[in-house]
C-alpha cells in the first residue's frame, strides 16, 4: 500500500493512492494472462471520485523449483541478523488485522463494516486472554489491533 501511495504522489500530486485488483496466489492461470487481472494502484482525487493514474503490477511466474521451497527459510551459520519468520511471529507483542473495502465501495458502507470488524478484533483478543492467563504478552498471547 506505502508503494502505491508513493507513486501516487509521484505522478499525480495531491492525489489519495489506494490497491486493487486481486492478490496474485489467487489468480488462476488464465486470469494471470489477462491483462489488469493482478494487484492494482489507483490513484484518486481529493473526492475519491475520479481515478486519475493507474497501474497493474504483472504477477511474477512461478517457479517449481521454488514452489517446493515455500516456506522453508535458511540462516548462515553465525549469522546473527538473520531471523526467521516464525522467530519473528513467536518475539511479536502485537498482531494487526488489516481492515479494508473493495475498491469504489461508498463511506457508509465502510462505516457500517468496521464495527463489525472491530467485533471479530474484540472476540480474538477475548480468546487469547482467555488461553493466556487474562494477560497478553508475546507470540500466540500477542493482543490483536485493528488497521
Amino acid at each position: 500500500l506505502w508503494a502505491c501511495v508513493a507513486w501516487c504522489k509521484a505522478v499525480a500530486p495531491g492525489s489519495s493512492g489506494t490497491m486493487g485488483g486481486e492478490v496474485c496466489s489467487h489468480l488462476d492461470e488464465r486470469k494471470r494472462e489477462q491483462q489488469g487481472g493482478g494487484p492494482m494502484c489507483m490513484c484518486y482525487d481529493s473526492n475519491y471520485e475520479q481515478v486519475l493514474r493507474q497501474c497493474t503490477s504483472p504477477c511474477p511466474e512461478e517457479e517449481k523449483e521454488e514452489a517446493e521451497d515455500e516456506g522453508v527459510e535458511t540462516c548462515a551459520v553465525e549469522d546473527h541478523t538473520c531471523h526467521s519468520a516464525a522467530a519473528a511471529a513467536a518475539e511479536a507483542s502485537l498482531r494487526f488485522l488489516l481492515y479494508d473495502v473493495k475498491i469504489g465501495e461508498g463511506f457508509n458502507l465502510q462505516r457500517e463494516i468496521f464495527p463489525r470488524v472491530g467485533w471479530v478484533v474484540r472476540k480474538l483478543n477475548e480468546e487469547v486472554l482467555e488461553r493466556c492467563g487474562g494477560t497478553f504478552s508475546r507470540g500466540s498471547c500477542a493482543e490483536w489491533a485493528l488497521v
